[in-house]
């Protein structure tokens, strides 16, 4: 329930965010672990990984625009493969950034979630993705 909540939230606030330009914008959000997004050794459940990844995916189309094609044409983004390099943990109630952004090349979806140090993250996820029509 806690994740359409949160779907919900990122639809009503997309407008304050800025806007984004394809193919360069970066999405950020900020996130906190709470006791629901825990696995039995009290870190973010490897799971909530994706999960969380899926709403960065829904705040680049939001803020891109690119959302009014994809309603229009009626496209069904899926995600066809995906990797998470976890560097650190993240604990309960602690605070992070993901950012998603398109990346040409090899990777198309690069997630990243610092955790405010320069250059130090605790998770880097790569997602490749295909768009079907129904």
């Amino acid at each position: 329930m806690t994740l359409w909540l949160r779907l919900l939230w990122l639809i009503a606030t997309a407008w304050r965010r800025p806007k984004l330009a394809p193919p360069f914008g970066v999405s950020r959000l900020g996130f906190r672990v709470w006791p629901h997004d825990l696995d039995t050794s009290l870190h973010l459940n490897n799971g909530r990984y994706w999960t969380l990844m899926d709403l960065g995916r829904t705040d680049l189309m939001l803020g891109s625009g690119l959302w009014r094609a994809v309603l229009r044409q009626r496209w069904t983004p899926v995600v066809s493969a995906g990797q998470i390099r976890f560097r650190r943990e993240l604990r309960p109630f602690q605070t992070f950034d993901l950012e998603t952004l398109l990346a040409l090349g090899r990777d198309p979806l690069r997630h990243r979630a610092p955790d405010g140090g320069p250059g130090d993250l605790h998770g880097r996820g790569h997602r490749a993705g295909s768009g079907r029509a129904l």
